[in-house]
């Protein structure tokens, strides 16, 4: 997610019947690319530095064999208990899971990220901290967020104007606060969000949600996008988010399980008991737990609940992407800061 680079992507043949979601800007399909991030054997062939980004991010080339397929990623190590202030994985799977939940894979606004747990002995020199993430393990735990291709910093991101008379702009940032406002996204610094290059179609991207999910601290000096700024959201949005039951979010309340198989190394495990509903990060013997707390899912219900009630009211307006025209909007889009955010001098 380096603005700015090309990667070079080898994929296999089998990508070939999904490749309108894969070409632009990512190297396979979300959806498949999460599974082999999660549990595929594989190698790391190189790492370096991210250009953005603290907690030591890099940046890792990934050789999977089995599937003679070459990945890039951002690579994390998870804080030590599990979960940090600007270091929080159980909110970067979470927000990719509820993307999963509301958002069709074409439109996609976050990276695919998982939970993993890599043996000390694969982990390049450079990278291998002194000893394993969690006592009585033998691996090096962290998130793994596939790398986004031909992307750039836009220089200006948010535009009125430009949402009121480019329908491909209005579906991109469309699709960009529909996913932050539920994630309540609060870390709008350079870098975080991202835009595709010149000449690709139009697309924004939300890189780094671990501020997000109600947190208790956040970014206060910078534009953030926890309110909705545009005036409009994509009107098939709203309907695949009207059809889902309430009970659909509460399964965010275990994202990532793993335990040790035997060697120290953790392995992905279906979802068991939830060991605490009131902590989000849960550590056991050989054991990891990630989630969204009982009070976090309840007031993500709770914005769910008021966006459809703003839609019902026509607080907020919808558009139809597939139609390719935009609502007249009134006041017009360069008078307004979009609902809930009218008013507010940085809408922060």
């Amino acid at each position: 997610m380096k603005p700015g680079r090309v990667g070079t992507v080898i994929v296999g043949f089998w990508v070939l019947a999904n490749v309108s979601i894969a070409a632009d800007f990512w190297a396979l399909p979300p959806d498949r690319a999460r599974e082999l991030l999660r549990s595929a054997p594989f190698a790391i062939r190189s790492e370096e530095r991210t250009a953005h980004g603290t907690s030591g991010t890099r940046e890792v080339e990934l050789w999977f064999p089995g599937e003679q397929v070459t990945l890039r990623a951002k690579w994390k190590e998870v804080p030590p208990g599990g979960d940090g202030i600007n270091n929080s994985p159980r909110k970067e799977i979470a927000a990719d899971e509820l993307q999963r939940l509301v958002l069709p894979e074409s439109n996609y606004v976050a990276p695919p990220t998982v939970l993993r747990c890599i043996p000390l002995d694969e982990v390049p020199a450079a990278m291998r901290p002194e000893r394993p993430t969690l006592e009585g393990t033998s691996c090096v735990l962290g998130t793994l967020s596939l790398w986004l291709e031909e992307v750039t910093v836009p220089e200006n991101l948010w535009s009125p104007e430009r949402f009121a008379r480019d329908p491909d702009y209005a579906n991109a940032m469309g699709d960009l606060n529909f996913f932050t406002y539920l994630i309540d996204h609060r870390d709008g610094r350079e870098g975080n969000i991202l835009v595709s290059e010149p000449g690709k179609p139009e697309r924004a991207f939300a890189i780094d949600n671990g501020i997000s999910f109600n947190p208790w601290i956040w970014n206060f000096f910078v534009p953030n996008w926890h309110h909705l700024r545009v005036p409009a959201l994509p009107e098939a949005h709203i309907a695949r988010l009207r059809g889902l039951a309430e009970e659909r979010f509460d399964g965010l309340a275990i994202v990532a399980e793993m335990r040790s198989d035997g060697s120290g190394v953790l392995r992905p495990r279906a979802a068991g008991k939830n060991l605490d509903p009131e902590v989000g990060a849960r550590l056991a013997p050989g054991a990891i737990q990630l989630g969204l707390t009982t009070s976090e899912i309840r007031k993500l219900k709770k914005r769910v609940r008021k966006l459809l009630e703003d839609v019902d009211s026509g607080e907020v307006l919808t558009f139809s992407a597939e139609a390719g025209t935009l609502p007249a909007f009134s006041p017009p889009p360069s008078s307004r800061r979009g609902p809930r955010c009218r008013g507010a001098s940085r809408c922060d």
